[in-house]
């Protein structure tokens, strides 16, 4: 399949999935095409530095051995609709967690929040950091702090500014919160990201982590 490269201004949504077992924990933010030099590149591209980025952050070292960091995945998203213009998924070599220590119970949480200049709801976003340990809780059930802080340079790192490609030919890519409503989508720039020590209980859904671009 060809891919098309992208232009400034295209967004895209980035979905990264850990796989303990049958069960999974899904964590997406939204990116924005910010710059291009020379020949741009390609959704599929994104999807394999994504996945680098991910995998490079840290977050393996914190996370059990039993879970698998699966292939990233790109959406091109069509600003006029919303919808899913093309997918592009990595095809690197599957990382596993590195800590051996026992999970805690898989509802709970680290709330992890993504914050802009913009006010309001609409201004903010947050996601849910999966699969926690029970070695990372202190004897309160509360995130111990050095953890709180790898969870936050985790994503940080993973959803920072990204560059695809090699020079001379390379695309920039910068975290946004994307507003769907109304259409065509809009977003914001993505200030912060930030891992504040809550805990958040998922009971509405099957997964750890929801999508929240």
């Amino acid at each position: 399949m060809a891919f098309p490269n992208l232009v400034v201004g295209d967004l895209v949504l980035i979905t990264l999935r850990q796989q303990l077992s049958v069960q999974a924990g899904e964590v997406t933010c939204g990116m924005a095409c910010s710059a291009v030099t020379g020949l741009s590149q390609s959704i599929k591209a994104v999807a394999q530095q994504m996945y680098s980025e991910w995998t490079g952050s840290g977050l393996p070292i914190i996370a059990s051995d039993s879970v698998t960091f699966t292939p990233a995945k790109a959406s091109l998203l069509d600003k006029a609709t919303g919808f899913v213009l093309q997918v592009g998924v990595s095809s690197d070599t599957l990382t596993v967690g590195q800590d051996s220590l026992g999970l805690a119970p898989g509802q709970v949480s680290p709330v992890v929040r993504k914050t802009s200049q913009r006010a309001g709801r609409s201004g903010r976003g947050r996601l849910f950091h999966p699969f926690l340990l029970v070695s990372q809780l202190d004897n309160n059930g509360h995130l111990l702090p050095g953890i709180s802080d790898s969870i936050s340079v985790g994503y940080s790192h993973t959803f920072g500014e990204v560059i695809i490609g090699t020079a001379p030919d390379t695309c920039t890519l910068v975290p946004v919160i994307i507003h769907r409503s109304p259409l065509p989508l809009t977003f914001t720039p993505i200030d912060d990201i930030l891992c504040t020590g809550l805990l958040g209980t998922q009971r509405r859904r099957g997964q750890y982590g929801r999508p929240n671009p």
